[in-house]
């Protein structure tokens, strides 16, 4: 291990799981629907926010976006369901997760994440395990980009900023990160990653032979 990093912290979303809901949006639901879901895109990400901090339930997001959307209650309760199973491992960046543990790196997580999308996720896989701390925002009222969740994340895992690497697919989330001291990698795909993780660190990863994949 380079002396000068220790510290890998991960996003979830787009890193470790694909998240495309657009995509999901157009392969299950009919034309009408995406359009709805489109038109109302701006003021329903805003409320998105609002699930991921914590202050709004499941049930009422459902609701809200049923209404802002238009779209009839029981099939944004699908549209919605279908969102949430849609997150799926992307083998090549659980690989490097791996890789990075058996490498002897300390691992933390920080998510942008409801807590009904939490506790969905916490059973169906398993990798959760790797990481020393998880930080939620839901659980903490904390969201990304804001400063306060990464300065609320270097108290608590108790790492030096200057010594630990974030890995994430935003760049305002990035540029917020290096705000506060932490190196940032802007993430594009595991490979992409992976290279970037080696310039900084100094030296290759170690494979670990027994990579497995943990979907349910």
């Amino acid at each position: 291990m380079h002396n000068s990093f220790g510290n890998i912290i991960f996003d979830v979303g787009n890193v470790l799981l694909r998240w495309n809901p657009a995509k999901v949006i157009a392969e299950k639901f009919p034309p009408g629907i995406a359009e709805k879901l489109q038109s109302a895109e701006t003021v329903l990400h805003t409320h998105w926010h609002d699930l991921d901090r914590g202050t709004l339930t499941r049930e009422e997001a459902i609701n809200l976006f049923a209404g802002l959307a238009d779209i009839p209650l029981e099939v944004m309760r699908e549209v919605y369901f279908a969102l949430r199973d849609s997150l799926d491992l992307d083998p090549a960046a659980y690989d490097l997760l791996l890789d990075l543990s058996h490498s002897g790196y300390t691992l933390f997580c920080i998510s942008n994440m409801s807590l009904d999308f939490w506790e969905y996720l916490k059973l169906r896989y398993t990798f959760w395990t790797v990481f020393n701390d998880i930080i939620i925002s839901a659980e903490v009222r904390m969201i990304k980009p804001d400063k306060e969740i990464f300065q609320h994340a270097i108290d608590r895992f108790g790492i030096d900023p200057r010594q630990s690497i974030f890995i994430d697919d935003s760049l305002p989330n990035i540029t917020a990160a290096t705000d506060l001291d932490l190196t940032g990698i802007l993430f594009l795909n595991a490979r992409h990653c992976r290279h970037r993780l080696e310039e900084i660190i100094g030296n290759p990863l170690q494979s670990k032979p027994d990579n497995t994949d943990v979907r349910t």
